[in-house]
């Protein structure tokens, strides 16, 4: 579930192709799969003493899900959410019910047959049938959708959330870390290149998955709802989601990072890639893989488990 939704108006990255949304530039033209870590570390932009645009800085961002583990933890968290007690009866029956109405969907009273009800939904192509219906691309109603699922948790704190994300992760979700990515991290911080992380999940929930990265989790970014007296609200301060995720990166850095790792060529992470010295296309598939493969501007990653 990644797609692209209309960014800031002072994001000029991109202009329209004739089939993809294509980067205006990228300063490095790479355009080759990369046969192992150690070819990354050969790049001429990793070394100490590089002459770097004056626009860019000593840090490489990534995005988390499929990227630095082969999963989403945002879905995975909201599919276990009402089980775990974490989505308030009023939240569901206010807010959510009223998110899943303006994508016609009628959803069960009881929240953790309605989370099933939303994924399926997600799944089968009923939102997708819905986004088209109304005249959006197929991919519309994702925006709301990685929106909702992070201010779903409204009247928990951020630590309820984290914990809820710290569950997930020792209970299996640790295992779906991609062995190489923590390799390219750690050897990243080695190389005195800052990590971070941009994701279109709940920040709270990809902590821990920062922490096992040995990522400093002030350096993640993600979907942050608006917290008042210490408890979540259903509404989102910023969206990380699509041209939100460049956006929040570049502002939080200051400049654009040395370096971008993304699995969404043609879609969430393209905004991100484009904004980078050196863009790399991580652990791509179908038309992703295709588009990252036929451009001459990115480096490719496939990482080991």
């Amino acid at each position: 579930m990644r797609e692209a939704e209309t960014g800031p108006s002072d994001m000029t990255l991109y202009r329209s192709g004739p089939r993809i949304i294509a980067p205006l530039r990228y300063d490095v033209a790479m355009g080759r799969l990369l046969s192992s870590i150690d070819e990354l570390w050969s790049l001429p932009a990793l070394s100490p003493d590089a002459a770097l645009p004056p626009d860019v800085v000593r840090a490489a961002v990534f995005d988390a899900d499929h990227c630095l583990w082969a999963a989403d933890i945002g879905d995975a968290a909201f599919a276990a959410a009402a089980a775990a007690g974490l989505i308030d009866d009023a939240t569901w029956r206010g807010p959510v019910r009223a998110w899943a109405s303006d994508w016609d969907l009628r959803l069960d009273d009881d929240p953790t047959r309605g989370v099933t009800e939303v994924m399926a939904a997600a799944a089968s192509g009923q939102l997708t049938s819905t986004a088209m219906a109304r005249g959006l691309p197929p991919s519309g109603w994702k925006a709301d959708l990685y929106a909702m699922q992070a201010w779903v948790y409204a009247g928990r704190t951020p630590n309820d959330i984290e914990a809820h994300g710290e569950r997930l992760f020792a209970t299996g979700f640790a295992e779906r870390i991609y062995g190489d990515m923590q390799r390219v991290v750690t050897g990243l911080i080695e190389r005195g290149v800052e990590v971070w992380i941009a994701s279109a999940s709940h920040r709270a929930l990809v902590v821990p998955g920062a922490r096992r990265l040995g990522i400093d989790p002030a350096r993640v970014l993600g979907m942050e709802p608006v917290v008042v007296d210490g408890v979540t609200v259903a509404r989102l301060h910023h969206s990380t989601y699509g041209p939100g995720k460049a956006a929040v990166a570049l502002a939080a850095l200051r400049a654009r990072p040395l370096l971008a790792f993304g699995d969404s060529v043609l879609s969430t992470d393209q905004e991100l890639l484009a904004a980078a010295h050196v863009g790399v296309a991580v652990a791509t598939s179908g038309d992703n893989r295709r588009a990252a493969l036929a451009d001459d501007h990115l480096l490719l990653l496939d990482p080991r488990p």
